[in-house]
């Protein structure tokens, strides 16, 4: 993934805005199917 310890130590504080990105990298190191799902849940039927 090429975090460091630091970094990750950063996310865990809130000290470092998780984005988009690397929650989709995490995803991809770990094998799963990251989704994300934008509008109302109204509009997911």
């Amino acid at each position: 993934m090429g975090s460091t310890q630091s970094v990750v130590a950063r996310w865990e504080r809130g000290d470092h805005e998780i984005t988009m990105a690397n929650l989709a990298r995490i995803a991809d190191a770990l094998g799963v199917v990251f989704t994300v799902r934008f509008g109302t849940k109204d509009s997911r039927k």
